[in-house]
């Protein structure tokens, strides 16, 4: 008895939980919706060199920029990257000039159609080979901390694909599952059979060129079969 009580009382928890995080979602987005609605767009000075990336950004939610920085540039912030295990006081000017690029601001208020942008976070990561299965963001998922929100990729060693590519579901920013919001790691028989492997954009690159993407898609890294990724 005490047995199916458990059960029981588990499965309610999950519906009224469902509900509960549902209403919170409708709620976030109607306030979203209306504090923007009657913002004036003044886009005449976010002139940039990649219009066609962006339209294709729009239209498939991440794109690739070839050579968009010189590979001495990457190189750089590598060694900056390499020396933060003896020396965090370097970190901030290299990275911030970075991720301050006016092409990355521009392209950003390009895709979302306002000048309201806000860098929310500049991360370094290492991954390495190993053996063990597939798990944390290795798995995919969406990012679900804003209701627009573009991250820009940059890797400081060429990666292929053994070297654990991010990857990417074309049009997955404007398709999800249902309820997927309750549900934050998927594994890849379901993502592949939902959207078919065609959709997979995996995003190998040399020293130089960086990735964009709308992470509110499904998104992973794909495991390291050899080497690191940076």
């Amino acid at each position: 008895m005490k047995f199916l009580i458990k059960i029981i009382d588990k499965n309610l928890f999950n519906v009224f939980s469902l509900i509960k995080y549902t209403f919170i979602d409708i709620k976030l987005f109607i306030v979203y919706f209306f504090a923007n609605f009657n913002k004036s767009i003044i886009l005449n000075d976010n002139l940039h060199q990649y219009q066609n990336e962006v339209e294709f950004l729009k239209l498939n939610g991440a794109t690739k920029i070839k050579s968009f920085f010189k590979s001495n540039i990457i190189k750089k912030l590598e060694n900056y990257f390499n020396n933060l295990i003896n020396d965090f006081s370097n970190l901030s000017p290299s990275l911030l000039k970075i991720a301050l690029n006016k092409n990355f601001i521009n392209i950003a208020k390009d895709y979302f159609n306002t000048n309201d942008i806000y860098l929310t976070g500049i991360n370094y990561r290492r991954s390495y080979f190993n053996n063990l299965p597939a798990n944390d963001t290795q798995m995919y998922h969406r990012d679900r901390n804003s209701f627009k929100i573009l991250k820009f990729f940059i890797y400081l060693n060429d990666v292929d694909e053994d070297i654990g590519p991010f990857q990417y579901i074309l049009k997955s920013h404007k398709n999800w599952p249902l309820l997927s919001n309750r549900k934050y790691r998927w594994n890849d028989a379901y993502i592949e059979c939902y959207y078919k492997k065609e959709a997979i954009f995996s995003a190998t690159s040399l020293l130089g060129d960086i990735i964009i993407a709308d992470t509110t898609g499904f998104h992973k890294g794909k495991n390291l079969n050899k080497k690191f990724r940076k």
